[in-house]
């Protein structure tokens, strides 16, 4: 087995660790990030396994990747609309949403829903991209020398940079360019969930009393 279906096993199967995690210390307030966490791990897991089932249907599972990506943009959304305290910023987050709807529309009407979602896709890399940065800034400017690794958010927000910057060749291409860049696209994944695994375990079992995720 090569490293690329190596790592699509196990970035798969470590989206399972994150509900797992929740489940073991059983909180008695879970914080409504992680429970969003825990719904997209979920679906994540279903997504990543569906495909074995639906192989000789190339129209399901376009119309499975449209879907998706319309799912994971809003939680990635919502994770960063948590997280912002700047109202600028916040402001931002909804017009980027609307513009990525407007992606969706147009997509929808000119080409269907079992059309592979490129422009999609690539607007919502582009737009958490840019979340993600605005959030570090903000970190930054609010508070210079705050241990900004010690909040859950961070690890989140370090997870979909690292795993939209990586992939986004992987989204915005098909064909022959869709197979060189699917070891990337693998790697990437595992790098987001073990990320999302370290916000989850500071979170749940943390060395200090429980801070505001924010």
């Amino acid at each position: 087995m090569t490293v690329a279906p190596l790592a699509a096993i196990i970035s798969s199967y470590s989206l399972l660790a994150i509900p797992i995690l929740l489940l073991i210390q059983r909180p008695v307030r879970v914080d409504p990030t992680f429970r969003l966490l825990s719904i997209y791990a979920i679906v994540a897991f279903v997504v990543d396994r569906i495909p074995a089932f639906i192989v000789s249907s190339s129209s399901a599972a376009r119309v499975l990747s449209f879907a998706f990506t319309i799912f994971e943009y809003t939680v990635f959304t919502l994770f960063f609309y948590r997280f912002f305290q700047r109202r600028a910023y916040k402001r931002w987050v909804l017009a980027g949403s609307v513009i990525f709807l407007i992606t969706l529309i147009f997509e929808l009407q000119k080409f269907g829903i079992v059309y592979y979602s490129r422009l999609n896709a690539g607007t919502a890399v582009i737009l958490i991209i840019s979340y993600s940065l605005l959030l570090f800034h903000e970190w930054l400017m609010d508070d210079p020398m705050e241990l900004i690794h010690k909040k859950a958010a961070f690890w989140i927000t370090l997870g979909c940079l690292v795993y939209l910057s990586g992939n986004f060749f992987f989204f915005i291409t098909v064909g022959k360019q869709w197979e060189q860049n699917w070891a990337m696209h693998a790697v990437s994944n595992l790098f987001k969930n073990l990320l999302f695994i370290t916000a989850i375990v500071l979170q749940v079992f943390p060395a200090t009393p429980p801070r505001k995720i924010v």
